[in-house]
């Protein structure tokens, strides 16, 4: 008896004393990367991050993991796919920022933003791309966002390395038409 009573003892102190710690962190995780893009022309980039289907071509292991479009449109506000356990959908659209929502097995949420700038002085768009999550008390999830960053910032370095040799190859084939460039 004496036994069970120091582990249910122990048990609640250390739940207490972990609780404790994970209230010291903060209930908003943000993992955030950016790359420079050698394109002064934002078209092509927008184009690869505002289509759910073009993800594939520049997001490090989505196809790999499942990825399936869940929408009729893949464009813009309203399309959705899904990714390994993930539910995506795009819940915003603007020549500077596309904002998608990623809802997980239990209720988890994270919000992903990509935000282009863009410098009329410089032949450089910046594309910043950052995952939001927000934390409830429990301290077994405020210990584990400190992960966050080790686990999505490395995919997310890739997938902008991809995003950048995407969009700088296909400047390297821009075709001059009569005065236009033709993006193929």
């Amino acid at each position: 008896m004496k036994l069970l009573k120091l582990a249910l003892i122990s048990f609640l102190v250390l739940f207490v004393v972990a609780t404790l710690i994970g209230l010291m962190l903060p209930s908003t995780v943000v993992v955030s990367r950016a790359v420079d893009i050698n394109r002064k022309d934002p078209g092509r980039i927008r184009q690869e991050i505002n289509t759910l289907s073009r993800w594939p071509n520049w997001i490090e292991g989505i196809q790999a993991n499942g990825f399936k479009l869940t929408s009729a449109d893949s464009i813009g506000k309203g399309a959705s796919g899904y990714v390994n356990g993930n539910n995506i959908q795009i819940i915003r659209a603007t020549d500077t920022a596309i904002v998608s929502e990623w809802m997980g097995k239990g209720g988890f949420r994270q919000e992903a933003v990509m935000n282009i700038i863009t410098n009329p002085s410089h032949a450089v768009t910046t594309v910043q791309w950052s995952f939001t999550q927000h934390i409830k008390w429990y301290p077994w999830e405020r210990l584990g966002s400190m992960m966050n960053d080790k686990i999505l910032g490395p995919v997310m370095e890739k997938s902008l390395a991809n995003l950048k040799t995407l969009a700088e190859n296909s400047a390297n084939e821009t075709v001059q038409q009569g005065g236009e460039a033709i993006i193929p």
